[in-house]
């Protein structure tokens, strides 16, 4: 390859490099378990986001006031 070629390749692996330790702390981030007030357990950021879409849908169809999370720790 050409010193283009070579150039572009390095990129792209700075790119996949980065996006891979994104990724990693993402996952790590939204595997972390917090207390949600509408379960006795904690649960995983990924949890809190279905239950959050559950409280929002019901806000909806029910016309009732949607209440976001909050975090307090």
């Amino acid at each position: 390859m050409g010193y283009r070629g070579d150039q572009e390749c390095e990129h792209l692996a700075r790119y996949l490099s980065g996006r891979r330790v994104f990724l990693k702390h993402f996952e790590d981030r939204i595997s972390l378990k917090i207390s949600h007030p509408d379960v006795k357990d904690k649960v995983s950021y990924r949890r809190v986001i279905q239950l959050q879409v559950q409280r929002y849908k019901k806000a909806l169809v029910q016309g009732i006031p949607y209440e976001s999370f909050i975090r307090v720790d």
